[in-house]
């Protein structure tokens, strides 16, 4: 519906490689429709902060005439080049990370959300249990107090993250 009121809407996939969803397929549709992505979160490149927009025709046009002249820097072009040249490798990446997430999902799912990014949001206050085991993950607070957010690892860091929250769940907290 907001599409149809011909305002520019704009829609953040910075995870969207780690998800089936996309509004991709509306961009022929809708003119006003603007879709954000980054090469931080799939692609491993945070440090180097740079992205990209999907856009009709016009608004690419119309963007292009008021960027800055050099708003990239030749290292940044050529790590986003590369990345894209071996799309097959962050591919592989992308899908072992969902394949992860969804091991640790499965066994906790009684207290992790649902998740189409490379981290899960779960509903256990064990930052500092799990600190004192070495492992860090975001402890959350406002709204989100006494939550943790984990972000998927390799698979013997998810493991001894998987033993640790077993721990936690059987012996620790007070669910």
């Amino acid at each position: 519906k907001v599409l149809d009121t011909g305002v520019s809407v704009v829609i953040d996939e910075a995870y969207a490689e780690f998800s089936e969803k996309s509004y991709i397929d509306l961009l022929d549709e809708y003119e006003n429709l603007i879709i954000l992505r980054t090469f931080s979160k799939a692609f491993g490149l945070a440090g180097i902060r740079a992205g990209y927009l999907l856009a009709s025709e016009s608004v690419v046009d119309a963007l292009y005439r008021i960027k800055s002249p050099f708003s990239l820097n030749v290292l940044t072009m050529t790590a986003a080049r590369v990345m894209l040249n071996h799309y097959d490798l962050v591919k592989q990446n992308i899908n072992y990370i969902v394949k992860e997430r969804e091991r640790i999902y499965q066994k906790f799912r009684e207290y992790t959300y649902p998740s189409e990014a490379n981290f899960l949001l779960m509903k256990l206050d064990a930052y500092e249990f799990l600190l004192e085991r070495g492992i860090v993950v975001r402890k959350l607070d406002g709204l989100l107090k006494g939550h943790i957010r984990v972000t998927v690892g390799k698979k013997e860091e998810n493991d001894e993250l998987i033993k640790a929250l077993k721990e936690f769940v059987e012996n620790v907290a007070d669910i």
